[in-house]
């Protein structure tokens, strides 16, 4: 957990949130930096700039809760997907119909399918947009998929 916590740390600050702990640094070391121009010029600076202080704890709180949340999201969907992996049922999609986009990504088609998707008790209909590599265009065409 404390991996996956460190990762969404990153993520999220690399997003933006460096800015909360870059206001608090800077609240705290610019006086010190302009004590040389005299005592009223470090006192106006914190006078001027309190807000730098409590913006900065703000965003720093916000950035470990929404770290914390990343995490556990994150743990939440391996430990769904592992277990769906466990016990998962083999099922089988049957193509119901095969449409171009006219979009290519990389030089490879993309189309959208309309699935049938069935197995032991469930039966459904879904569309799935995916791009067709040459090697797998006889895979789609043939219509059955496992």
């Amino acid at each position: 957990m404390l991996a996956r916590y460190i990762k969404a740390q990153i993520i999220v600050l690399l997003c933006g949130g460096v800015l909360g702990p870059i206001w608090i640094v800077a609240y705290f070391m610019l006086p010190n930096l302009l004590g040389s121009f005299g005592p009223d010029v470090s006192s106006m600076w914190q006078s001027n700039t309190s807000w730098m202080l409590w913006a900065g704890l703000l965003i720093t709180i916000a950035d470990v809760l929404v770290a914390l949340w990343l995490a556990n999201r994150n743990a939440r969907s391996s430990t769904k997907s592992a277990a769906l992996h466990q016990t998962g049922v083999l099922t089988t999609a049957q193509i119901q119909g095969l449409q171009e986009t006219g979009m290519r990504i990389n030089e490879r088609p993309v189309v959208k399918l309309d699935l049938r998707v069935t197995g032991p008790g469930f039966d459904f209909n879904d569309q799935k947009r995916v791009t067709v590599d040459i090697s797998k265009q006889a895979i789609v065409t043939s219509r059955k998929l496992f």
